[in-house]
């Protein structure tokens, strides 16, 4: 059962995901993307546009609206120069491009030697049937 309903869901969403212009591989390359958190959470995505920062574009997730049409890709993202948001069925100017979200470092460590010193168990595989 959920199974099909997962080969369901992938059948619906990938034509939408084909056409839609917010996303690619039809709408343009994304240098960066956010979640915004808060009240009214939020996506934010860095559009390549030839400049550094590229376009900033922020769509609030409010149910029934312009925005949440745009993120569940049942409406097109309008053509709008310049950085923007789209809160609801509101279209407004941002003065500026926003940073990019700040890269987290990476904590990756080394760990083959400790693993190697902890002890191998047998597993029943009766208890996994």
């Amino acid at each position: 059962m959920f199974s099909q309903e997962v080969t369901r869901l992938r059948a619906e969403y990938q034509p939408k995901r084909q056409k839609s212009n917010a996303f690619p591989p039809a709408g343009r390359p994304i240098l960066d993307m956010e979640l915004v958190p808060g009240d009214k959470p939020a996506v934010g995505i860095w559009y390549e546009d030839g400049t550094q920062l590229g376009q900033y574009v922020r769509l609030f997730d409010l149910l029934g609206t312009l925005s949440d049409d745009i993120l569940r890709l049942k409406r097109p993202l309008p053509a709008v120069n310049g950085h923007y948001e789209i809160e609801g069925d509101t279209i407004r100017s941002l003065d500026k491009c926003p940073n990019h979200p700040t890269e987290h470092e990476d904590d990756f460590e080394y760990v083959s030697d400790l693993t190697a010193k902890l002890p191998l168990i047998d597993v029943d595989s009766s208890h996994f049937t």
